[in-house]
């Protein structure tokens, strides 16, 4: 039961009772959300003017920051690199406000990706690609069942393709079998002077 009072009257009923009176109720303003500003990380939810004329480089769904915003136009405009791509532009986009779990998703995936392309260009200054390992290397244990973290030793051998799981591991001086990714490269047999 709802009551409303105006001057001396006393008005009681339901809400639906007293509407049917000719009660109006005032209209709650929904919510507006605040919004984006020059630094705010935001996901693209839609093309905005994506065309033939006026192309971005962002995806939908992507995390970018807004750098600067632009009069009259429809949206904020970016001058950016999205979080996860590299790329960036000028562009009109829709957006929405990206959410915390948003925003650490890519940046988790963006220092995954800077990790990778850093090991890459470490691996192919000596000529190989990532975890390419030779007989004659010196690596430095990180920890696994067989060998305590921070173990010098020398591969023995390389487990050939084809060679299943083992594929995936080294044979070390001294030791036994371990993963690749249990293992650091120290010394390129390349570049050792006792080899």
């Amino acid at each position: 039961m709802a009551k409303i009072i105006i001057g001396e009257m006393t008005f009681e009923g339901t809400i639906e009772e007293l509407k049917q009176m000719g009660v109006k109720f005032p209209v709650e303003e929904e919510a507006q959300p605040e919004p984006l500003k020059v630094g705010d990380y935001a996901k693209v939810v839609g093309n905005g003017n994506k065309g033939p004329e006026c192309p971005h480089p962002f995806e939908i769904g992507e995390i970018v920051t807004i750098l600067q915003h632009a009069q009259g136009t429809k949206g904020p405009v970016f001058v950016s690199d999205s979080l996860l791509g590299g790329k960036g532009g000028v562009a009109t986009v829709d957006v929405v406000r990206a959410t915390d779990e948003e925003v650490a998703e890519a940046k988790r995936e963006l220092a995954a990706k800077t990790e990778r392309k850093e090991l890459e260009e470490k691996w192919a200054k000596i000529g190989r690609k990532p975890n390419e390992f030779k007989k004659g290397d010196i690596v430095i244990t990180k920890g696994s069942p067989a060998y305590k973290k921070g173990t010098l030793r020398i591969v023995k051998e390389v487990a050939p393709k084809g060679y299943g799981d083992y594929e995936r591991g080294l044979t070390l001086e001294g030791g036994g079998w371990i993963y690749k990714h249990n293992v650091e490269l120290i010394t390129p047999v390349e570049a050792r002077f006792d080899a």
